[in-house]
C-alpha cells in the first residue's frame, strides 16, 4: 500500500519530522562535529518555529507556495533570496564547525541574534497564519478569492512578513556564530526591501480595496516609521 503525506496534522507533522531529520544531518556533515551548541540551538530554534507554522497554515495556501498559481511576477527575487540565505548557512555551518574563518561572536551577540530570530519568525508565522494569500510570489490570487487582509499584525504595518524575515535571516546566521555568514545574509536585506515595495505597488494597482487599507495602514513595515 502506498503512503501518502497529505494536509492532515499527522501528515504536516510526518512532513516536518523529515525535514528537521535532513537539516540536522546536512548540518552535521557541514560543521563535522557535534559540540557546535549555538548551530544546533538556532536550528532547534528554527526547527520549532517550522513546526508552528505547519500547523497552522491554511492548506490550501501550502499548495500555492509549493507551486504558485497564473500571472506570477518576480519569480527571481525569491530565488536570489534562497540562494543567498542558502549559501550564508551551509558558510556559517563550515566557520563553526570545521574552518573557524570568523566565529569568534560574543556570547551576548548569540543570545541576542536567537532572541531576535525567534521574534521575526514569530512575526512571519502570525502573518502566513492569519493571511492565506501570503505567497512566494508576486500576483493576484483571484483563483483563490484574494481579498485585503486587515487582521493581526496587518492592522498595524502592511507587510509584517516581510519584516520578519528583514530581521530573522540575518539573525539566525548571527546566532549560529559566523560573521561571514552574517554578512551574506545580511545581503538578502536589499533584495527583501525589493520585493515588499514591488509586491505594494503591484497589490495597489491591482487588488480591489489595498488603495484604501493602504491609506488606513500607511506603514509598510515600521510603525510609525515607514
Amino acid at each position: 500500500m502506498a503512503v501518502t503525506l497529505g494536509w492532515s496534522g499527522g501528515g504536516r507533522v510526518a512532513r516536518w519530522a523529515i525535514s528537521v531529520v535532513t537539516t540536522l544531518g546536512a548540518a552535521y556533515l557541514l560543521a563535522g562535529r557535534w559540540n557546535v551548541p549555538w548551530l544546533w540551538a538556532a536550528l532547534g530554534v528554527a526547527s520549532l518555529g517550522t513546526l508552528v507554522l505547519s500547523l497552522t497554515i491554511d492548506p490550501g495556501l501550502a499548495a500555492e507556495r509549493r507551486r504558485p498559481g497564473p500571472g506570477a511576477i518576480d519569480r527571481g527575487t525569491q530565488l536570489a533570496m534562497s540562494i543567498l540565505m542558502g549559501a550564508a548557512l551551509i558558510l556559517a555551518g563550515l566557520d563553526v564547525g570545521r574552518r573557524h574563518w570568523s566565529d569568534a561572536v560574543p556570547l551576548g551577540a548569540h543570545v541576542t541574534a536567537l532572541a531576535l530570530f525567534a521574534l521575526g519568525y514569530g512575526l512571519v508565522t502570525w502573518a502566513v497564519t492569519v493571511n492565506r494569500f501570503f505567497s512566494g510570489v508576486v500576483r493576484l490570487q483571484s483563483d483563490r478569492g484574494q481579498h485585503v487582509v486587515t487582521a493581526g499584525p496587518y492592522r498595524w504595518v502592511r507587510h509584517p512578513g516581510y519584516l520578519g524575515m528583514l530581521v530573522g535571516y540575518p539573525m539566525l546566521v548571527l546566532a549560529i556564530g559566523s560573521w561571514w555568514g552574517f554578512a551574506l545574509a545580511v545581503a538578502c536585506v536589499p533584495l527583501v526591501v525589493r520585493r515588499m515595495l514591488l509586491e505594494d505597488r503591484y497589490l495597489q494597482e491591482h487588488l480591489e480595496g489595498y488603495r484604501a487599507y493602504a491609506a488606513q495602514v500607511p506603514r509598510r513595515l515600521i510603525p510609525g516609521v515607514w
